[in-house]
């Protein structure tokens, strides 16, 4: 499994950010301007963003702002 949810673009690693369980700035940046650049997200992005909420138990300030 490459990414999560195929249509948040390449620029997002989801394998990265999952093995580690953490969710880092630089992490939340590349999501920020992939799954808000148009505005709001598909449902597949939502439930991309759940997943991590629930995987990852190492979050930065950053994420928990973003999520």
């Amino acid at each position: 499994m490459k990414h999560i949810a195929p249509d948040m673009g390449n620029s997002v690693q989801m394998t990265d950010i999952i093995k580690s369980k953490s969710i880092q700035p630089h992490d939340v940046f590349k999501l920020r301007n992939t799954i808000y650049k148009d505005g709001i997200t598909t449902q597949k992005q939502a439930a991309t963003l759940v997943a991590l909420e629930k995987i990852c138990t190492d979050k930065c300030a950053d994420w928990t702002n973003y999520y």
